[in-house]
């Protein structure tokens, strides 16, 4: 693959931001009375500026064309043959969002704080991994994601990890009523995971979800915490689903967090939610050995 042209979208650590940039006084005061946690703070933050530097200078040592972008600045992505994320696991899937067919490498910044699960290169190993993507020995795997809709919002949007929908706040309960699989039932629970192959090692898998090969197409939904008032039995608890998964709100204001807290997207009372396999895979380059396989279990009477 020839790189003429590279987009590079970091993030900044939270020293910087709020020690560097905005000087907050409470947030010093409580890192210098904490010794161990400032010096995290500052290791972390000087691993990701040194990340950032190796970097820029092997794409330039390389000759190749790169502008840099804070991961915060929301920005249409085009015209570049390849996007690097240097951050984490997070500044990955917020670049996602704004990307269609383009390749992406993550780069972790920070290793030693910062989860890197999409993460191909680190500091230290950026020359070599740049070195394989030109040479064209690279794996270029396609990444599965959520088509996310709902009936205000066009055109729809892009989900990664995984899509979460609940009451706005978290000690409220969600009211909705559930479509999956070609059944259908009401329900009162703390929400509703959706997720991906690439969200499986996530929340999801907290929640009880299972964990499979990040180039599945396998999709996975979980009711957290449903309520069993009268002894009401419930069916559609949790496993694989095909075809869209829809559910339909009943309050007056809840919502679909993408990836997250940062993309929200809202819905009143009677609006559709709408979930499907989105037709446009994220290609990212990333080595495949240790890729986990998919657990042999029962996922609520779903069998992987």
């Amino acid at each position: 693959m020839k790189l003429q042209r590279v987009l590079v979208i970091y993030k900044k650590s939270v020293y910087q931001l709020y020690v560097k940039e905005r000087g907050e006084k409470k947030y010093i005061r409580a890192l210098e009375a904490q010794p161990t946690a400032l010096a995290r703070a500052m290791e972390a933050h000087y691993d990701n500026e040194r990340t950032l530097e190796r970097v820029q200078a092997a794409l330039t040592k390389r000759g190749i064309d790169f502008r840099c972008a804070y991961r915060a600045r929301k920005q249409a992505i085009e015209g570049v043959d390849l996007v690097i994320t240097v951050g984490g696991d997070g500044t990955l899937l917020d670049t996602s969002h704004a990307v269609d067919d383009i390749p992406v490498l993550g780069v972790n910044s920070s290793p030693k704080y910062s989860v890197g699960h999409f993460c191909t290169a680190i500091a230290d190993t950026i020359d070599p991994v740049l070195d394989e993507i030109s040479a064209g020995r690279l794996p270029l795997i396609a990444v599965q994601r959520l088509r996310v809709s709902t009936g205000d919002i066009t055109p729809a949007v892009l989900a990664l990890n995984e899509v979460l929908f609940a009451h706005p706040s978290p000690a409220g309960t969600s009211r909705y009523e559930l479509f999956v699989n070609g059944d259908h039932e009401e329900q009162k629970s703390s929400g509703v995971w959706i997720a991906t192959a690439a969200g499986s090692t996530a929340a999801i898998r907290s929640a009880g979800g299972a964990v499979v090969p990040l180039d599945s197409l396998i999709t996975q939904y979980w009711v957290r915490e449903p309520y069993f008032g009268f002894n009401s039995p419930l069916r559609l608890l949790g496993g694989t689903f095909e075809g869209p998964i829809e559910i339909v709100s009943r309050l007056r204001t809840s919502m679909a967090y993408i990836d997250g807290h940062r993309m929200q997207l809202p819905l009143g009372y009677g609006e559709t939610l709408r979930i499907t396999l989105a037709d446009r895979p994220l290609y990212l380059f990333r080595h495949t050995e240790g890729e986990p396989h998919a657990q042999s279990r029962e996922l609520r009477g779903v069998r992987l």
